[in-house]
């Protein structure tokens, strides 16, 4: 079944097929599933395998150490994700957050995917910078739950703000 690729998911498959080591590659063939659309044609494919479960954690100024392959997917996609909201990618954003997203803003605040990414498409809500200080992944059945600390700066509605956060994605 064909697939409508993306200008980004071609340019990270012309990155693969340029790569000659072999972790390269592999780091290659996992941006390539963090970054192809969701279609039909592609939704047999994941961005990672639940496995054994297990965990991953990071602390500031650290490297993380993982339990398996899948937790360490699982961070590089949250890292793509935390980049793609400061280039504000909202097409690498509609991608990787499921349709029924919800999300919670540091206010409080409740935003429906279509929501959040209007937010960004409007000009509302500009993510300047996302520092994760403190992350830990952890493998549940076929979740895979990432809590952690960042620090952000963010202008929301013309107004910069600076602040830290705890987050929980799934």
């Amino acid at each position: 079944m064909p697939a409508n690729l993306t200008p980004e998911y071609k340019a990270v498959e012309a990155a693969f097929r340029q790569a000659r080591d072999p972790r390269e590659r592999l780091e290659g063939l996992r941006e390539m599933l963090c970054t192809i659309p969701k279609h039909k044609g592609t939704d047999h494919l994941s961005v990672w395998r639940p496995g054994r479960g297990g965990s991953i954690s990071q602390r500031s100024g650290g490297g993380a150490m993982a339990d398996s392959e899948d937790e360490r997917d699982i961070m590089q996609c949250e890292d793509r994700r935390f980049k793609a909201m400061v280039r504000g990618d909202l097409t690498a954003l509609r991608m990787a957050f499921a349709d029924s997203l919800t999300y919670t803003h540091s206010s409080g605040l409740h935003n429906t995917k279509a929501q959040f990414l209007d937010s960004l498409t409007l000009g509302q809500l500009r993510y300047k910078s996302i520092i994760p200080e403190a992350r830990s992944v952890r493998v549940d059945g076929r979740a895979g739950l990432v809590t952690g600390t960042a620090r952000m700066e963010v202008t929301a509605r013309g107004h910069d703000t600076r602040f830290r956060i705890r987050y929980l994605a799934v």
